[in-house]
């Protein structure tokens, strides 16, 4: 250990791990009320007090559902959406 670490170091030793969490959303239908089981995977994983950020990659979605992605990307600064090629 250094014996007069850097300001950097000493801060990154003090705070606990840091997590991000991924979800795919791949074809995601909603059901007839309009809701799905993404939201349910969404709020949740926003809900951990251990997840800091939260990356949705999009991938084969209806616009609909692109498009309410996009609007929670814009809502909150700790979501990020990543639009993926559909043919992967």
């Amino acid at each position: 250990m250094d014996k007069f670490p850097s300001r950097e170091r000493s801060a990154a030793q003090t705070l606990g791990p840091r997590v991000t969490a991924i979800v795919v959303a791949r074809a995601v239908v909603p059901n007839a009320t309009g809701q799905s089981t993404l939201d349910l995977c969404l709020r949740s994983a926003l809900a951990e007090p251990w997840v800091d950020d939260l990356v949705i990659v999009d991938q084969a979605n209806a616009p609909a559902v692109s498009s309410a992605l996009r609007a929670l990307q814009l809502d909150r600064r700790d979501v990020r959406v990543v639009v993926a090629d559909a043919r992967m």
